[in-house]
């Protein structure tokens, strides 16, 4: 990497003792050149792989005075900027002052050893005798009102737009958008339209430049960043190009607060990713990025399970009895698969405020954990421990520890229900003393819901404490209380739970309707923001993958196979399995036809490999998913979910239901080499594709999908797939190859008890499969055109030797 070292050093002794005379501070590397103007209080930022860039980019701050709401800006006003240089990064830092009184401080600092990030740190201080009213703060902002552009391509209408939730409160659904949306009104928000403010993160796209921009802040606490690109019809174009209009990072107190005289408000680090090969690696350096900022430690796997709330009465009405049940049948059907727990939803306890074992668990909630334990699972618990009913002992006592209802609650919030008051340290006591108690009972995982029911409230806003600080406060606290060994989730907003949660449920509840909404197809809104359904869920799946792993482990809910043909539950099971996140199955396990069970066996266990969703820009339910097994294979899941929407177009085109899905995927997409020759088999159907080169081309019919391994085609026989998981790779076939001297193909293959293993080798012409064996035992092989079967029944649970004899 060049770093131009001495023209930094020049700019830098200009800057520092020239007053408002300096032109301009230059960073530079092979990827993106950064251009600070100290004497305008802004700079610009290029991306040179693909020319990409920022223009006038600036902190400010929207300032209450007695005529109303101003925005307070660094812009035109001169800085004072430094450089420091070591062998990680180089670090420029500016310090200026706005027109209300603020002392800014403005620091960009980029890394030497990762190409196109840069850390940007902003914080202002009151530098008056009187306090500064406030409403929000901008760590970065650039506006075509104020001079500014962001510019990726030749036109903003070929720009798409991820975000990841918006406004704090709709983080349930996350938008993709084209750049030419104009900027929303930010008070208006709503919950049911698309808004251009995002929560802690988003990323720009250009399809046809292929250049990208991620803007994602890392460790704010005390607000949810809202990151806002937009464009207009009516933009300026620069030249040739069509830019966006804004791109804004700004964060709010929900209200007018007074920052005093000498009183700090830092805005944390935000990350600017330029430059990436794809915006896939651009989602994921920021994911990783935030990991390490927040210091985020995971479990070396997602949990798998069962939950009750979705099988039958049990939703309202569990009992001890019928979960012991539960468990025996769990346990047999699903066990040696690798299932990992069993959660008790909704219904064990007396009363929400109280959380007791309600009469129809007589032996206590530590004698059912007990149980669940003995039939070798996890024990989980479901519990909301700030929301209470106004017929819980706790209200009636303590009705004084709820906080009113702002305008969201209202809505929200069941009339009935309410949330703690999360700045009270008798909700902090509360929350303590809940975990102890659900840790003391013996419970190793722990699903906390309903805790944005007390964000729903109205607090008066202050510096250093907002609902948002106190949020994190609570879950935290509820947290430690619970132990170290116990693995805990949490169910909507995503920012305000990095660092602290183990696995974070991604959206609304599952459903088992196929297009979202309601089963019986009255409701209005199927497949749209509100759906709860197994395509809604294949959308957030995507649009928040690059979270899974890195973060936490994504929950992608339920597992359904009711009111779903096979085919559809086998498409919504093969993207749970490729995505990697957590799953729970939504059904009596008792009443599964055999077919229905073994489509769950084929993701257990859930290993954490996470597909990259590879249509995520050009289609609202991604088709084309891509995984890495090891060096040179992939596995594909290819879809056809019906009605979708093609998200290349601008405006966007809906496509209908009813017909088959070609899909060509280019196997440079999927990191192979696109010149070499693959072999590839599909895991449905059972059906070794033959020889592919340059890319896969599939038809999948409609309501279904297909999962298909590529390995590199050889001269010898070749491992190409098992029906055993539905990633066929390292942990169920290991170290497989081909010894020329002997004529011998030789595997470790983990077995299950019980189950009917197929293990599929392609054969390549002149060469015979003559015998197969397993630990020396011979098992049963049965040639095909080019390939060989060969099956056995799994007797344990470990690892085996499978050796098949060739006849050149």
């Amino acid at each position: 990497m060049r770093w131009l070292t001495g023209l930094i050093a020049l700019f830098a002794l200009a800057a520092c003792g020239s007053g408002g005379d300096v032109v301009s501070l230059k960073i530079e590397n092979d990827w993106i050149r950064i251009d600070v103007t100290p004497a305008d209080g802004a700079f610009n930022l290029n991306d040179k792989r693909t020319f990409a860039s920022l223009k006038r980019v600036h902190l400010a701050a929207d300032v209450v005075t007695s005529a109303g709401e101003r925005l307070d800006t660094t812009l035109g006003r001169t800085m004072s900027c430094r450089v420091d240089e070591d062998p990680a990064r180089v670090l420029v830092t500016c310090d200026g002052t706005t027109g209300a009184g603020f002392a800014a401080q403005l620091s960009l600092a980029v890394p030497k050893d990762r190409a196109g990030l840069v850390r940007l740190g902003a914080s202002f201080t009151n530098a008056t005798a009187a306090p500064i009213t406030v409403r929000r703060f901008y760590s970065f902002r650039t506006a075509a009102s104020e001079g500014g552009s962001v510019l990726l391509g030749n036109d903003a209408k070929t720009v798409r737009v991820l975000q990841n939730g918006s406004d704090e409160i709709l983080d349930f659904y996350v938008a993709a958008y084209p750049g030419d949306t104009p900027l929303t009104d930010r008070d208006q928000i709503g919950i049911a339209g698309v808004s251009t403010y995002s929560n802690g993160s988003a990323i720009a796209h250009d399809l046809t430049a292929g250049a990208s921009l991620l803007v994602g802040v890392l460790d704010l606490d005390w607000a949810v960043p809202q990151i806002a690109f937009a464009g207009s019809p009516q933009a300026k174009p620069i030249g040739m190009a069509t830019p966006m209009t804004e791109l804004w990072a700004e964060a709010r107190f929900g209200g007018d607060v007074p920052v005093a005289p000498g009183a700090q408000v830092s805005l944390g680090t935000t990350l600017l990713v330029l430059g990436a090969a794809t915006p896939f690696d651009a989602l994921e350096t920021y994911a990783d990025e935030v990991a390490a900022a927040r210091g985020v430690t995971l479990p070396p796997a997602p949990l798998s399970g069962w939950d009750s709330w979705y099988v039958g009465s049990a939703t309202t009405d569990l009992s001890e009895a019928g979960i012991a049940t539960s468990a025996a049948g769990l346990a047999d059907r699903f066990g040696p698969y690798g299932l990992a727990s069993m959660e008790l939803d909704e219904g064990w306890q007396d009363e929400w405020g109280d959380w007791n074992a309600r009469a129809t668990f007589p032996s206590g909630m530590a004698a059912t954990a007990a149980a669940i334990k003995a039939q070798g699972l996890t024990p989980e618990l479901w519990i909301a421990p700030v929301a209470a009913k106004e017929s819980s002992q706790l209200y009636r006592d303590h009705p004084d520890w709820f906080v009113a209802k702002d305008d969201y609650g209202r809505f929200l919030v069941p009339a009935d229900t309410h949330g703690l008051d999360l700045g009270r340290p008798e909700t902090l006591a509360l929350v303590q003393e809940l975990g102890a108690r659900v840790q003391g009972w013996g419970y190793d995982a722990v699903k906390m819901d309903f805790v944005y029911y007390a964000l729903l409230g109205q607090y008066a806003p202050a510096v250093g404490r907002t609902r948002t600080s106190l949020y994190r406060e609570i879950v935290g606290a509820f947290r430690d209380a619970l132990g170290p060994g116990v693995y805990l989730t949490n169910i909507s907003q995503a920012y305000l739970n990095y660092g602290l949660a183990h696995g974070f449920r991604l959206g609304l509840d599952d459903w088992p309707c196929w297009e979202g909404g309601d089963c019986t197809g009255d409701h209005p809104n199927n497949g749209g923001i509100q759906a709860q359904g197994i395509k809604p869920q294949v959308r957030m799946a995507a649009r928040r993958y690059w979270m899974n792993g890195r973060i936490f482990w994504n929950h992608q809910d339920q597992i359904f196979f009711r009111d779903l043909t096979l085919d559809e539950a086998r498409a919504w099971v093969s993207v749970a399995g490729l995505s990697g996140g957590m799953v729970s199955l939504g059904e009596d396990p008792a009443a599964l036809t055999d077919e229905q069970v073994d489509a769950y066996r084929r993701i257990l266990p859930l290993t954490g490999s996470t597909a990259r969703p590879l249509d995520l820009f050009t289609r609202e339910f991604p088709e084309q998913w891509a995984v890495s097994t090891g060096p040179g294979t992939a596995v594909v899941g290819l879809f056809n979910w019906g009605r979708n929407v093609d998200l290349s177009r601008n405006p966007s085109v809906e496509r209908a239901d009813g017909e088959p899905v070609t899909h060509d995927v280019d196997l440079a997409a999927l990191g192979l080499d696109a010149t070499a020759s693959y072999l590839a088999y599909e895991l449905w159907t059972d059906t070794l594709l033959g020889p592919v080169s340059g890319s896969l081309t599939l038809e999948v019919p409609p309501h279904a999908g297909r999962v298909v391994r590529l390995v590199p085609r050889t001269t010898n026989p070749t491992y190409v797939g098992t029906n055993r998981h539905i990633l066929m790779g390292p942990g169920f076939v290991t170290n497989p190859g081909y010894t020329v001297a002997t004529g011998t193909f030789a595997a470790e293959v983990l077995t299950t008890p019980g189950f009917a293993h197929v293990i599929v080798l392609a054969v390549p012409a002149g060469a015979t499969a003559t015998a197969a064996t397993l630990d020396g035992t011979p098992v049963t092989m049965t040639p095909a055109s080019g390939a060989v079967r060969v099956s056995f029944t799994g007797a344990d649970a470990a690892s085996h030797v499978l050796s098949v004899a060739f006849a050149q």
